[in-house]
């Protein structure tokens, strides 16, 4: 599927607001699967001796894709639901209102 063709072809020459409305549905498409995206678990190597050089990259390498993999999942669910856009920036208008820039709650419990 060539998505800039098709964009060119039936997306480009829509109003601004059609585009949102059509962003808007497929998001709402993409949030209803969200919940079988499954977002890997946290990888916990055995750390290896780090004057084993080799050992020790193996492992490194190994953390760093596994961290890399949980990152993408994140970002993926995020998008799926909405709360940020293609880019990786948050959608201020589709956030809860305590999530919103400006809000004043806080996460802090107790």
């Amino acid at each position: 599927m060539d998505v800039a063709k098709i964009y060119d072809e039936h997306v480009r020459s829509l109003s601004v607001a059609d585009q949102l409305r059509l962003v808007a549905h497929i998001a709402a498409k993409v949030a209803g699967s969200a919940e079988t995206i499954p977002i890997p678990p946290a990888v916990v190597l055995p750390r290896p001796d780090p004057a084993d050089p080799a050992r020790w990259a193996e492992w490194l390498d190994a953390s760093m894709h596994a961290a890399g993999e949980r990152i993408r999942a994140t970002q993926r669910e995020m998008q799926a639901r909405g709360i940020v856009d293609a880019e990786g920036r948050l959608t201020p208008g589709e956030l809860p209102e305590d999530m919103r820039p400006g809000s004043t709650s806080s996460v802090a419990t107790g």
